[in-house]
Formats: structure tokens, sequence, C-alpha cells
């Protein structure tokens, strides 16, 4: 992944597996990314199509809406939350997003994804009202 924060991992990662751990390893699953519009696309995890050929059988959580801070005014915006979930474990495998701030929102979620956080786990979730983040709670 051409990302600079890859580069600086798969660096460090190199230089801990030539002086001393040889087991270091980049864990590529979880590695955030964004297209910083507007609004912002990020996501993290597998896409659609992806985990469909990894697990066969997924499920899907959809949420569009408009944060309050534009549902007032004239120029309205539309944002999309997907979750992609392994209906076995229920563990979110995947998440995209499209919405003021989505970069932020998913890169802070990557470590609850990266230890298996399930959609019942995230919908218990109190969010912070009014916010764009706590449709992520929603679903």
């Amino acid at each position: 992944m051409l990302l600079t924060p890859v580069a600086k991992a798969e660096g460090t990662t190199a230089a801990e597996a030539m002086f001393g751990d040889s087991s270091a390893q980049v864990d590529y699953y979880w590695i955030p990314s964004a297209v910083f519009m507007h609004p912002e696309v990020a996501m993290a995890g597998l896409t659609e199509q992806a985990a469909r050929d990894r697990y066969g059988q997924i499920e899907i959580k959809c949420n569009t809406f408009t944060p309050l801070k534009y549902a007032i005014t004239s120029n309205p915006i539309e944002a999309l939350i997907k979750l992609i979930i392994d209906p076995k474990t229920q563990k979110i495998i995947g998440i995209h997003m499209a919405a003021p701030r989505a970069a932020d929102l998913v890169q802070a979620l990557v470590p609850a994804l990266k230890r298996g956080l399930t959609a019942a786990e995230l919908a218990q979730t109190i969010g912070i009202h009014p916010s764009t983040g706590e449709e992520l709670f929603c679903l």
C-alpha cells in the first residue's frame, strides 16, 4: 500500500526482523485508508467482494443519514456507513464510510476491530450527540 504510515511500519518491521525479532510482520488487514473530499470516504478491513470471496456468506448493515450539523442548512450532506459482518462470529470484518470526518472515525475504530469487535458490541455503545460518529452505533 502506497501510504506513508505503511512505509514507516514496513521500515520498522524490516529493522526489527534484521536486528532481533525474526517474527516481525506488518498486518495489512486493518490498515485504514481515506479519500479526502467532501464528504470524506474511508474504509478498513475487507471490501464487500473480498469478504464474499473469503467467507462466502456475509452480512451487510448500512445506514444513511444527514449529520445534524448539515440537516439545518440549505445544502445538506447525506452520509453512509456500511459494516461487513461475518455471520458465524458476528465480527465486523470491514467498514466503509462516506461522511464528514470519516477518516478520523474509521481509524479510531481499528484497534477494536483488530480485537474482534462485533456488530452487537458496537450497537451497545452510547455515542455523543450530536455527532457524525454516533451513527456508527445505530446499525
